[in-house]
């Protein structure tokens, strides 16, 4: 806060007229009986304590305080969507492991069901079943590949920038 000052200058003329005795007025004058007067003054007005401002920046750092509060609750929001998306990806890429290698497991069964077919060893039934079984392996595989495609968009959606691969855990 800066201090207020204030100048003060006054500028009197005074005319007194002679008494008829002869006798001069009082104070510095001419023999006219007209003399001058001057003051000067400065005034200087500081406040030692102004608590309306006392109380702006108790209230400014409680702000400051409330926004670095703010701040960290949204980094750790953030992480906690990036670790999200990010085990996302795994899991799903994880099921796409996991499907492929059903997948060629019911194709070895289903070429042993039908060479067993053809044998006369085995029955239509296990060869149907096997044939029901890859398509729905293949379902899931499919399914599997899209949420991979889903996990990796929100991935790059998280963290803004593209994502070519994910290191494993």
């Amino acid at each position: 806060a800066f201090a207020n000052a204030n100048r003060v200058w006054e500028d009197t003329r005074l005319d007194n007229e002679f008494s008829t005795t002869g006798a001069f007025p009082i104070g510095i004058g001419d023999r006219s009986g007209n003399y001058n007067t001057g003051n000067i003054g400065i005034n200087f007005r500081q406040a030692l304590f102004r608590y309306g401002a006392f109380l702006s920046l108790r209230q400014a750092r409680i702000f400051k305080e409330q926004a670095e509060v703010s701040f960290e609750l949204a980094r750790q929001q953030l992480g906690l969507q990036v670790a999200d998306a990010y085990f996302r990806v795994l899991e799903a890429d994880d099921a796409v492991r996991t499907f492929e290698a059903e997948l060629q497991a019911v194709d070895t069964e289903m070429s042993r069901a039908q060479r067993r077919f053809e044998l006369g060893v085995g029955s239509i039934i296990e060869v149907n079943d096997t044939i029901a079984r890859h398509a729905a392996t293949r379902a899931n595989l499919l399914q599997s590949r899209n949420q991979l495609r889903l996990a990796r968009e929100t991935l790059r959606r998280t963290v803004n920038a593209p994502v070519a691969s994910v290191a494993p855990l």
